[in-house]
């Protein structure tokens, strides 16, 4: 039988939401953002920077995270390594910064495009894992079928 998962999933962003949310906000969501991807990271992985730690020094040494674009894809990467996955992202895509503005779009794209292939994998994983366990498509399916049925 599968082991069923007791590490907590990180929370699946479009990240087209989270372009919106920076732009609404002047840029103040990158905050949250940041802070809720390094807890994720962290609560998976654990190890690297929590949110709290990237807070810290976002207030009280801003210099020290310019690391940042390099730290999160690196982290993502890593995760991926450790569950025996190839790392399709690494810590060189904080390059992606050079470019001013497209830049960060672009690195924004990929970084949470990478997260959330990760956790729905873990999520669906953990789903039929579970005795029983429909996979979520064909749940879908047989929803669909059912209700046109009655």
């Amino acid at each position: 039988m599968a082991e069923v998962m007791t590490r907590p999933v990180g929370k699946v962003r479009s990240p087209f939401v989270v372009l919106i949310l920076l732009i609404v906000t002047f840029g103040l969501y990158g905050f949250v953002y940041h802070y809720s991807t390094f807890e994720e990271l962290r609560n998976w992985r654990g190890q690297g920077w929590s949110g709290m730690l990237y807070l810290i020094f976002q207030f009280l040494l801003p210099p020290v995270t310019i690391a940042v674009p390099w730290l999160i894809p690196a982290y993502i990467g890593r995760m991926y390594a450790e569950d025996g996955q190839t790392k399709p992202i690494t810590g060189l895509s904080g390059f992606w910064l050079v470019l001013p503005f497209l830049g960060g779009i672009i690195w924004l794209l990929v970084c949470q495009y990478r997260m959330n292939e990760f956790w729905e994998d873990k999520m669906e994983a953990s789903r039929s894992a579970r005795p029983g366990a429909i996979p979520a498509r064909l749940e879908y399916c047989r929803y669909q079928c059912d209700s046109t049925v009655s």
